[in-house]
């Protein structure tokens, strides 16, 4: 079968040894197998593989010029993917030959003289490790390509950065990690007219948080537009998850924006954050634990905030609030010594200059960063900015 035919490419070996003999046995040994490739010396190998690819190559230890175990080195910084098998015929100090060997990290270590049976076990054992090598490259492009396909579709699941109706005007602002992350947010306009805002966070990361947070956009947009309440919404998400077996817990916070009133239910998610139009700040806490599928149904209560013009709300993700620094602090967390957290201190610093939601957050993101400095996570962090009129 030819090689158009669909036969697998011969893999190439490389046979460095200044002994023609030597070359010759291992030629004779490889050539209906492999392509092979000799070189008398360390310099010509050296040219021949920045020209050449190589599958595998055997060394001599005893070389003229660059020595065998120089030549390793030398392969391992070129192609380090090239396994290398060490010949030597010196009887002098070959235990000391043999770490060397090892140190420099060859694939394996032979005393001539030795059986011809012994190279071509080893050619054997190298072919089977690339080969599963290889597999696990083509598997992990291909895991790959689906991590890339369902981080884009999360990604699809989130609203327009920008949003305004019914008096509520809304402003996000997502950075995304690069793994398949459980945070997730979304506001929408109910068809009575009222505004639902969501934030939330699945536990863990991967394909699992991923289609969750799929089920939780869906299932809430069809609980809220039957009863815009909260808290038997959160419910309902509970028992569709439990439905859909997805397992674990899920921390959010879920509020709509009537004509007079601000309706909301937390479950384990972090509080969100107030302030009037003259800059007094409150706080909307969380009154329930996570929603989750492991432990006995919880009653969830929806409570009311009277909605007032100019009043702002700002929701977080655990990648802000658990951003810690050098000393373990976290941006989200009130100091030991007393304070507000440096995320209160952030926001609560802007609204009396009167700043825009966006600068507002913006000036969290900086924070943010200079706070954790070195430290900062590789998880996904998302701010909701919200203002009514």
């Amino acid at each position: 079968m030819t090689k158009g035919d669909g036969a697998a490419p011969r893999r190439r070996v490389l046979i460095v040894d200044d002994e023609p003999g030597m070359r010759y046995m291992a030629r004779r040994v490889f050539q209906d197998r492999f392509d092979v490739v000799e070189a008398e010396h360390g310099e010509a190998a050296l040219r021949i593989l920045e020209e050449q690819s190589f599958h595998f190559a055997v060394v001599d230890v005893r070389l003229p010029g660059l020595s065998g175990l120089e030549l390793l080195t030398r392969i391992k910084l070129l192609r380090p993917e090239i396994d290398v098998i060490v010949m030597t015929g010196s009887s002098a100090d070959p235990d000391e030959v043999l770490e060397d060997s090892i140190r420099r990290k060859a694939f394996f270590f032979l005393r001539k003289p030795f059986p011809v049976s012994v190279l071509e076990t080893l050619a054997d054992r190298i072919v089977e490790i690339q080969a599963a090598r290889e597999a696990l490259d083509r598997q992990m492009r291909r895991l790959e390509r689906d991590l890339e396909a369902a981080r884009k579709f999360q990604r699809r699941l989130l609203p327009a950065p920008t949003f305004e109706e019914s008096g509520v005007r809304i402003v996000s602002h997502h950075i995304a990690s690069e793994r398949l992350s459980g945070d997730f947010y979304d506001y929408w306009r109910l068809p009575g007219g009222e505004i639902a805002v969501l934030i939330a966070d699945v536990m863990g990361h991967g394909p699992t948080a991923a289609m969750a947070t799929g089920i939780i956009k869906s299932q809430l947009q069809r609980s809220l537009a039957e009863s815009p309440d909260p808290a038997e919404a959160l419910i309902q998400l509970e028992q569709e998850l439990m439905r859909s077996q997805i397992n674990g817990f899920v921390t959010a916070f879920l509020l709509v924006f009537g004509k007079d009133d601000v309706r909301y239910c937390g479950a384990g998610h972090p509080a969100v954050l107030g302030f009037t139009k003259t800059g007094a700040a409150f706080e909307l806490t969380s009154n329930g634990i996570p929603v989750n599928t492991g432990f006995a149904q919880p009653e969830r209560f929806t409570q009311s905030h009277a909605r007032a013009e100019g009043d702002r709300f700002f929701l977080f993700t655990d990648g802000y609030t658990e951003g810690a620094n050098g000393s373990d602090a976290m941006f989200g967390e009130a100091p030991e010594e007393g304070g507000p957290s440096p995320l209160l201190a952030c926001v609560s610093g802007e609204i009396p200059k009167g700043a825009a939601l966006e600068a507002v957050l913006t000036e969290v993101e900086r924070a943010w960063v200079a706070h954790t400095g070195s430290r900062q996570s590789d998880d996904d962090r998302a701010v909701i900015g919200i203002e009514v009129s």
